[in-house]
């Protein structure tokens, strides 16, 4: 009766031991598993103690963003469907997601707070189109916005371009053509081109053409009066001394003001008595 009950103690001992190796073996591959996360393209990644900390970092970031301007941010797996739509390449580098959140909350506090107000705008992070697109701003049927943004070393001015797109797009919801007398600034008879191929030199700024003669800061400024616009738009934002081709009486010197003018006379407020983009 003694033998038989030390057996069975022996028994269960072994048995608690079995248990306790076979836990720790399920646990070290759950362990591995939970290292290794499977990429949207596929790749398996090994995440580091960093690389948590980036993503923590990026939820944090973007979060912040959600909360004081009322932006979305998508990037990775949760932008499929958005970059599907746009023929582009998901984002999924969580550093220069990082980079990239860290540009877009520099360039917002150039805004004023109500610039962003009922705008419900999205920004998507790319990693590239598949085209020559930089970015792209949209607008659907219930007024959402989105914009789309590649990774790449002009971020800012094109978040600059875009967030003046979506500015133009809420304008134009309650007040139409806003921007009628545009071609006033412009040569006589001058035609923008929608194909970007078809463009020349022409009107645009260098410092080889006499001042009267500059009307457009890039040949892209040339397909179409938006984008013409935006890119000024832009280039005020992002410059630090005032340009040649912005001097007191050029001709984008008087559609700057045109632009700048009408913002600022849309986006008066209590709370915004001056405005970043007339600083200069």
């Amino acid at each position: 009766m003694e033998i038989s009950k030390k057996n069975k103690i022996e028994t269960k001992r072994l048995s608690i031991i079995t248990d306790i190796i076979l836990f720790i073996l399920l646990l070290n591959i759950f362990l591995s598993g939970f290292k290794l996360i499977s990429s949207n393209d596929g790749i398996i990644q090994n995440l580091s103690l960093e690389d948590v900390e980036i993503v923590n970092k990026n939820y944090i970031e973007s979060n912040y963003i959600k909360d004081k301007y009322n932006i979305n941010i998508l990037y990775g797996r949760d932008s499929y469907e958005s970059v599907f739509k746009v023929e582009a390449n998901i984002q999924q580098d969580e550093y220069k997601i990082y980079q990239n959140l860290t540009e877009i909350n520099k360039t917002l506090k150039k805004y004023p707070d109500n610039f962003f107000e009922g705008n419900n705008l999205t920004i998507i992070l790319l990693d590239k189109f598949n085209n020559n697109n930089i970015a792209l701003a949209s607008r659907n049927r219930l007024n959402e916005f989105k914009i789309y943004i590649s990774y790449n070393e002009t971020f800012e001015r094109a978040l600059h371009h875009e967030l003046f797109h979506i500015f133009e797009y809420k304008l134009n919801i309650s007040k139409k053509n806003m921007f009628s007398s545009w071609n006033q600034f412009n040569p006589e008879n001058f035609e923008y081109i929608s194909n970007s191929q078809n463009l020349d030199d022409k009107y645009i700024y260098s410092n080889i053409f006499n001042k009267t003669d500059i009307f457009f800061v890039t040949k892209y400024s040339k397909t179409s009066e938006k984008e013409d616009r935006a890119e000024i738009f832009a280039e005020i934002m992002t410059f630090k001394i005032v340009p040649e081709y912005l001097a007191l009486g050029s001709n984008i010197n008087k559609k700057a003001h045109y632009i700048t003018d009408i913002m600022t006379d849309n986006l008066k407020s209590s709370s915004n008595t001056t405005f970043y983009w007339n600083r200069f």
